[in-house]
């Protein structure tokens, strides 16, 4: 965990010789953060960015800092087929936002990435925003309007998603855990944010499809029921079934 969140290190002053205790900050003490195969990761280290994700701080040794604003935090997970991957704990993956699924590159994205790579200059990135606008956007996005029919068809949404039994998907019992309290917040979050950036200020159904499989499909533990469904497969039959307020 000190290799992430930083560590309190004994040091001896080379001109009084005293010793003193020196705070080390970790790499966590950044706005944006990639945290590599993170499932690599052994259980105590993963443990240790739970504190960051949720709350924003950290605590080293007796003192509680913290981390600067805004903090995302980006981790890449391995296929749980792969060797020496650890099965990331339910209470971690539910503090993720999203959970994208990246494919292997196709053909022409392989040709672009080894003509990218033959060059002896890489590409550099350049500034497109500011942190300043970061924020305001941020506190744009929490002005776009939710209406109640909304909230209602986001929550019918999540109930679907803990028995789609219920709603006539499937087979009874075919989720064995739903995490959706954390899920709810996100739903709301998200949806708003994504009419922004389709330039309305208030929240659609097509707003609520869009971001939802990248919400729910980490928070959804399908059961040996399941069978040949995947949790994606599922989603897409709760959004299609699920009927739309308006």
């Amino acid at each position: 965990p000190a290799d992430i969140l930083g560590a309190e290190i004994l040091q001896t002053d080379q001109t009084t010789g005293v010793r003193v205790m020196k705070l080390e900050k970790g790499p966590i003490f950044a706005q944006f953060v990639l945290a590599d195969e993170i499932n690599r990761m052994m259980p105590k280290t993963q443990a240790a960015l739970l504190q960051a994700m949720q709350s924003r701080k950290v605590s080293i040794g007796r003192e509680t800092l913290p981390l600067p604003k805004p903090f995302l935090l980006l981790a890449t997970m391995n296929p749980l087929e792969q060797e020496g991957v650890n099965i990331m704990p339910e209470a971690q993956l539910d503090r993720f936002m999203f959970k994208v699924i990246v494919p292997q590159p196709g053909r022409e994205d392989r040709q672009r990435i080894n003509e990218l790579n033959r060059k002896r200059e890489k590409p550099k990135a350049s500034k497109t925003v500011t942190l300043e606008d970061l924020e305001r956007a941020t506190a744009l996005s929490e002005r776009v309007v939710l209406s109640p029919q909304m909230s209602e068809y986001i929550q019918d949404i999540l109930d679907a998603a803990q028995d789609p039994f219920k709603f006539g998907i499937g087979t009874k019992g075919l989720v064995e855990q739903a995490m959706i309290t954390r899920a709810s917040i996100m739903l709301e979050k998200a949806a708003r944010i994504q009419a922004l950036m389709n330039g309305r200020a208030e929240v659609r159904p097509e707003d609520v499809m869009a971001v939802a499989p990248k919400i729910l499909r980490h928070r959804i533990i399908l059961s040996y029921a399941a069978g040949e469904m995947s949790t994606d497969k599922l989603i897409a039959e709760i959004l299609a079934t699920v009927p739309v307020r308006r």
